[in-house]
């Protein structure tokens, strides 16, 4: 008969129950045994559904405010059909005021937010859009469907999902070379 300590027996409970939360919660966000990634739709179905978007014709003091009010560093630009048009970065702004240090408040987004956009789409893996930001060396990729704007993926939440993923894994590994793994 093989007899469990306490030490055991809560590190299996404690897994188990981190595992099913986090599987139940994150939409399967990783099937270890069989290697499954995370798409962006997956991503998106835990994300808020509300996306703070400006117009093109918004001041940029406006811009900024909505910047440090909510705490991000991107905002898409999208018109009336919420079609994206463009995307504004804190870096943009920090420019636009390092180049224009007296008239920068005269701008407008329109003046500075980047018009040619790498964009995803919702069956992109996650790892994928993170190659895509190193690669272009960006911070945020907004995803799209037929030109409209339905969601962002931002290198924090990038780094976010891979944690969880390493975490996940040290768990089991840790389990398995302990030989408390539950299989």
């Amino acid at each position: 008969m093989y007899y469990i300590d306490e030490r055991q027996l809560s590190m299996f409970f404690s897994l188990y129950y981190f595992d099913t939360a986090y599987r139940n919660v994150k939409n399967n966000l990783i099937n270890l045994n069989k290697g499954e990634k995370m798409l962006v739709k997956e991503f998106m179905e835990l994300r808020p559904k509300n996306m703070i978007t400006i117009d093109k014709d918004t001041n940029i003091l406006k811009a900024m405010n909505l910047l440090i009010e909510n705490r991000i560093s991107c905002l898409p630009i999208t018109d009336e059909n919420n079609k994206l048009i463009g995307i504004l970065s804190d870096k943009d702004i920090f420019r636009a005021i390092h180049k224009n240090h007296d008239s920068f408040i005269n701008l407008k987004v329109e003046d500075l937010m980047t018009k040619e956009l790498i964009v995803g789409i919702k069956d992109d893996d996650i790892n994928y859009i993170a190659g895509i930001m190193t690669k272009n060396r960006i911070r945020h990729v907004p995803i799209i469907e037929k030109d409209e704007l339905i969601g962002l993926v931002s290198i924090g939440d990038v780094v976010k999902i891979q944690m969880k993923d390493m975490e996940i894994e040290n768990r089991y590994l840790k389990l398995y070379i302990d030989g408390s793994y539950p299989a």
